[in-house]
């Protein structure tokens, strides 16, 4: 039987995407786990204590509610165990898929495959998306991509007189996909953006079709908010934040994520910028608005329709999530926060309209970029293979972290964790130097929310040294951060009395007595010392 050429050409397409992704990742084979891999697997609360499947879909799981992701991770972990070259091949596996099926959608709505190689290439050896390969349990995060891809395609289909199925299987691959991970929510706007730039269907009709993706998203929604103790998404409202702030703050963010793809160097999966408080402030907001409105300039007036404005719109539009998702861990901090694989999927506008430019110029040149186009996709290869050496194990990883970002406290609890791993020699005060290692050692557990151990060996390191500043100071920050104020007070009282001149303790002290409605021995203390 003769195969068919289109056939023949896909699947060699399929090796090529293969060989780029083995070429790019290959060399990390070997990489331990590191930061959520513990959490999720071995610590306590982990799969290492095989929650039953129903717990995982009734409840959330470490403050999130993602069970189809959960169950994944936690047949994972009953085939593979701590073998982490497993989890490596797998995720690698599960990239190459999304490659394909990135290849696969890109085909379709542009009916050009040059294009749509050329534009998946450029996805697949881009550094950006390393987390999804080089953290062991990042299958999860690759599960809600695939159940994002697998509804459009089948949406496609249906949208192109395809029969009710389709439209049925797309509806149940982005419930699929919403249960793997909430950014999820945002496909119906990407499958607008492919009818009315690409489809040319009417406005009313798009919104007609996408009626029932928005009653799926209601049922997650309901099913979420039902599920207690789950991270809040709506930390944002808490910091009281002016528009020019929220809008500087958004701009920050971006600003890092299109530097990023621009030059793919110094990537984390988590970026922290602080919310912006100074002169620059309104600068960066105006910045904002210059840029949407340039956007809704170019994309609605001067492109209209066709790829150019869909993928411009569907990469656009794809940092939507970033207005919330950006305040919901560190709004305590005052810092907002980006990870690039929230972005994975609007992330092939970008590259598709990188693809056409490099296409446009390459006839322009008669054909003579070819050279420079796979000069390009080494550049970025030799770029990945190198930030692969940065997930090597976790102290390489949160070394790296602290070094480029030292805002999030993820490092910091990452590197305190080290920390007690290297230097924790038991509750005996005769296996330390001094008190500042034991000090140190007690502030590390403090950082990982260790407190009953922490005020064990801040203790310890008093019974060496009663005037030990460190453990004195840690000591009552803990008190402070736990409520424990008459024992905050105390420990300051001491501190201060042994070093008058250590500044730091007096607006300690004052926010004690604040929070104790004690006003006037503040304004005393606050009177005093007018340096601070």
């Amino acid at each position: 039987m003769k195969i068919p050429a289109a056939f023949n050409k896909r699947q060699g397409f399929f090796y090529l995407i293969l060989f780029l992704c083995i070429l790019s990742y290959g060399n990390s084979l070997h990489h331990g786990f590191l930061l959520d891999d513990y959490n999720l697997l071995f610590n306590e609360g982990g799969m290492k204590s095989l929650p039953s499947n129903w717990s995982l879909i009734t409840h959330h799981f470490q403050g999130f509610y993602r069970p189809l992701g959960a169950l994944f991770i936690k047949y994972c972990y009953i085939f593979f165990t701590d073998h982490s070259s497993a989890y490596h091949v797998l995720n690698l596996g599960l990239f190459v898929l999304i490659c394909f099926l990135f290849f696969i959608l890109i085909s379709q709505l542009t009916n050009d495959a040059k294009l749509a190689l050329l534009a998946v290439c450029l996805f697949c050896v881009h550094p950006v998306n390393n987390m999804l390969i080089n953290y062991k349990t990042a299958g999860m995060l690759s599960l809600f991509i695939l159940g994002m891809q697998l509804s459009t395609l089948f949406f496609i289909k249906y949208s192109s007189g395809g029969r009710g199925l389709f439209y049925s299987l797309s509806l149940v691959f982005y419930f699929l996909s919403l249960m793997a991970h909430e950014v999820s929510f945002m496909l119906p706007v990407y499958l607008f953006l492919i009818m009315y730039f690409l489809k040319d269907i009417s406005i009313k009709r798009c919104l007609k079709m996408l009626f029932p993706f928005l009653l799926v998203l209601v049922i997650y929604l309901f099913l979420r908010s039902s599920i207690k103790d789950t991270r809040p998404i709506d930390a944002v409202f808490y910091l009281h934040l002016s528009l020019r702030h929220y809008l500087a703050a958004i701009m920050q963010m971006v600003n890092w994520y299109l530097s990023k793809l621009v030059v793919p160097q110094n990537l984390l999966f988590i970026w922290d910028v602080p919310i912006v408080k100074d002169q620059s402030v309104m600068i960066k907001s105006i910045e904002f608005l210059f840029w949407l409105g340039f956007l809704f300039f170019w994309i609605f007036i001067r492109l209209k329709r066709g790829i150019l404005a869909f993928s411009l719109a569907l990469f656009s539009a794809g940092l939507i999530p970033l207005f919330m998702a950006g305040f919901v861990y560190t709004a305590a901090t005052n810092n907002a926060v980006i990870e690039p694989h929230w972005f994975s999927f609007p992330l092939i506008g970008f590259f598709i309209l990188t693809a056409y430019f490099l296409n446009f110029l390459n006839k322009k040149f008669n054909h003579r970029l070819g050279i420079i186009i796979c000069l390009i996709l080494g550049i970025m290869i030799i770029q990945t293979r190198k930030s692969n050496a940065f997930w090597k194990d976790e102290a390489t990883y949160c070394n790296y972290w602290l070094e480029l970002n030292p805002l999030n406290g993820t490092a910091w609890s990452c590197k305190a964790k080290l920390h007690i791993k290297e230097h924790d020699r038991g509750y005996n005060r005769l296996n330390y130097n001094d008190c500042n290692e034991a000090a140190d050692l007690a502030g590390a557990f403090y950082q990982n929310d260790q407190n009953e151990k922490a005020i064990n060996y801040y203790t310890m390191a008093l019974e060496m040294d009663p005037q030990c500043l460190n453990a004195l100071s840690g000591l009552a920050d803990l008190y402070i951060d736990t409520q424990n104020f008459a024992q905050a007070e105390k420990i300051l009282k001491t501190l201060i009395d042994y070093y008058p001149e250590f500044y730091p303790a007096y607006p300690k002290l004052i926010k004690v007595y604040e929070e104790q409605g004690r006003i006037e021995e503040a304004d005393k203390i606050r009177a005093a010392k007018v340096d601070f």
